[in-house]
């Protein structure tokens, strides 16, 4: 399971999603995604509205998929990539440690959705466009 340092309390209470049961999968469930941990640079404002509407396109067909399918299917199609870490060229947040691998997902002559899952849920840090983050 990832590890993700928790952010400093601020005061007060605050909710969180439940996280799943230890050493439950949650491979045979579809996959969400979360934005708030984009980039500057590599967010959805960042995209011309073709880049856009693939993007709502691959979410939609991903989230018709489990976590098992997407897992055994090709990642040029709508399986994913595991980016080794030396291969990135950009830094990533602090809060995510060493076990933490970071995928991506190919939109075709398009651009990468990278980021990493927790559970059932896709933190995506970057939408590549241009293909720097990482050498392919």
């Amino acid at each position: 399971m990832a590890k993700i340092k928790p952010p400093a309390t601020l005061g007060g209470k605050k909710l969180s999603a439940p996280s799943s049961a230890p050493g439950r999968s949650t491979d045979s469930e579809p996959p969400a995604f979360c934005f708030k941990h984009s980039r500057n640079g590599f967010k959805i404002a960042d995209l011309d509205d073709a880049e856009k509407i693939a993007l709502m396109d691959k979410l939609h067909q991903l989230s018709e998929r489990t976590w098992l399918r997407i897992k055994t299917e090709d990642y040029t199609k709508n399986g994913t990539e595991q980016i080794p870490r030396k291969q990135l060229k950009k830094p990533l947040p602090d809060d995510i440690t060493d076990d933490i691998p970071i995928l991506a997902f190919h939109l075709p002559n398009l651009f990468r959705m990278l980021g990493w899952r927790e559970d059932r849920l896709f933190h995506v840090l970057w939408l590549d466009r241009s293909g720097e983050l990482y050498n392919h």
